[in-house]
């Protein structure tokens, strides 16, 4: 994590193999080492213990792809995700826990089986 502090990434995809030993606290401290200002990508994929995404998420204002690929615990997204005006593409195929999907703009395509 500290590796990302200061780093201007456009782009992050972790795979963490539905790893279970990574927790909220961990994701959260990945999340808040991004630059807001130039993060367009990020994929978070088969987060085994994660519910919720951290608020901050909803920060990144140039995030273009959000995929949280078979993050099966996954149960809620921040509410901020509705605001980002760049989102385009939220990928949530395999996210089983997750009830329901904020009401997002049009343009944002939701992609939900794959």
């Amino acid at each position: 994590v500290a590796a990302l502090t200061g780093s201007r990434l456009r782009e992050l995809q972790v795979d963490f193999g539905g790893c279970t030993v990574f927790t909220g606290d961990v994701l959260g401290a990945v999340v808040c080492a991004l630059d807001p200002e130039t993060i367009e990508v990020l994929g978070l994929s088969r987060c085994g213990q994660i519910t919720t995404l951290p608020e901050r998420v909803a920060e990144f204002k140039r995030l273009q792809t959000l995929n949280l690929y078979h993050c099966v615990a996954l149960n809620s997204l921040p509410a901020g995700l509705a605001d980002l005006p760049k989102l385009k593409v939220l990928n949530i195929v395999g996210c089983t826990s997750l009830s329901s999907v904020l009401k997002l703009p049009k343009a944002v395509r939701i992609v939900t089986d794959a």
